[in-house]
């Protein structure tokens, strides 16, 4: 009866451990977890005679490992002013969706949609620096690419490298000072930008190489062609007068170097230049930043940025879209919580422009307090 009863126990450790094996096996062999994350921009605009508070965006991410060396990726933003005009469209917008493979050498290839790494500086928070993109991140590198990119350095982490197959943007409009203006019905100047999917495939390379300690140049092309129905009297390019009507030049090219500089006492500075054409015309945008960011957690940033956009239309008229435009960006960043998302920024925007003659300057300034907050 001992010897049964030691049987039985025998059995029942035997089982549990199983048992436990199981539980541990099954918790071992779990997918890995859907990370959601997001982040929200509150504002407070404080232009004379129009001060108002603001949602102005909201993001939502989720993201999820396949593999130790794959992970899917989406987001979209939510743009709480464009319910002000419903009849133009939906306020959410998909910023990204794609799947990504990290190699050994820790680059990556990355298949969907979502900013260009292969062009300019991305005008990622981390690299943009001010909370709105600026006159020539709108005009060039802002909008989001679908299609391949692989992109990384060498072994050495001297040399960074991109090539990306993608569909073209196509010509669009963008306006100084904040793209929410036209919403709010505020003052506001358009102008061209690469903005929207295109239809035809286009090509972006870039390369770059330290050219001082904590300083990188940069190397970038993008070529594609205009599709016919971008060249037609009611397109932008025509119907705006920047191309002549009946043209059949499709060239679509932007070129540009860019550099990008840290130093440990906390400076940082930044220079970009593009060219472009686009069919039968031609211009060109820079920018230059300078800022201040201390080594310390909780210390405040500062930032400048000026930057032009230059074009070589037919002639300069009434219609803004042939005037030539100046920014200039002030902003100063206060964290509100160590290593934490979230910071109040203060940010001041001065729009030029080159208008014609008999045309009224418009008062397009921008200055606002915003609220950064991530979750």
């Amino acid at each position: 009866m001992r010897n049964k009863g030691r049987g039985i126990l025998f059995v029942a450790a035997l089982v549990a451990l199983l048992a436990a094996a199981v539980v541990s096996t099954a918790r071992a062999a779990a997918p890995a977890p859907v990370e959601v994350h997001g982040w929200m921009l509150n504002r407070f605009y404080a232009e004379p005679g129009n001060g108002h508070f603001e949602m102005e965006r909201i993001s939502l991410s989720a993201a999820k490992n396949l593999d130790t060396d794959i992970q899917t990726y989406i987001e979209w933003y939510y743009h709480h002013w464009a319910n002000r005009k419903p009849e133009l469209g939906s306020p959410w917008m998909l910023d990204s969706a794609y799947v990504n493979y990290t190699d050994k050498h820790g680059n990556q290839l990355r298949f969907g949609k979502g900013r260009n790494y292969c062009f300019g500086i991305v005008p990622a928070y981390a690299n943009r620096r001010h909370s709105e993109y600026g006159l020539v991140s709108e005009t060039i590198t802002q909008d989001r690419i679908v299609g391949l990119q692989y992109f990384g350095s060498t072994r050495d982490k001297k040399l960074d490298f991109g090539i990306a197959l993608h569909n073209s943007l196509t010509p669009g409009t963008r306006f100084s000072g904040t793209d929410q203006a036209m919403f709010r019905g505020d003052p506001f100047v358009p102008h061209l930008a690469d903005k929207g999917e295109g239809k035809n495939l286009a090509v972006s390379a870039r390369v770059a190489v330290p050219v001082v300690a904590g300083g990188k140049l940069g190397l970038s092309y993008r070529a594609g062609k205009l599709r016919g129905s971008e060249l037609t009297p009611d397109a932008l390019l025509v119907k705006q007068g920047l191309v002549p009507v009946g043209t059949t030049d499709d060239t679509n090219r932007r070129w540009g170097l860019d550099f990008n500089y840290k130093h440990a006492c906390g400076l940082v500075a930044q220079a970009e230049y593009y060219g472009a054409k686009a069919s039968t015309l031609d211009f060109k945008t820079w920018d230059i930043l300078v800022g201040f960011e201390p080594a310390d957690p909780m210390g405040r940033k500062y930032y400048a940025r000026y930057g032009k956009l230059n074009l070589d239309p037919p002639a300069v008229t009434s219609n803004p879209y042939t005037w030539d435009q100046k920014q200039l960006i002030l902003s100063v960043v206060q964290p509100l919580q160590k290593g934490k998302p979230l910071w109040l920024q203060l940010e001041f925007i001065r729009n030029d422009e080159d208008p014609s003659p008999l045309t009224a300057r418009v008062n397009n300034d921008v200055l606002f307090l915003e609220l950064f907050s991530g979750f």
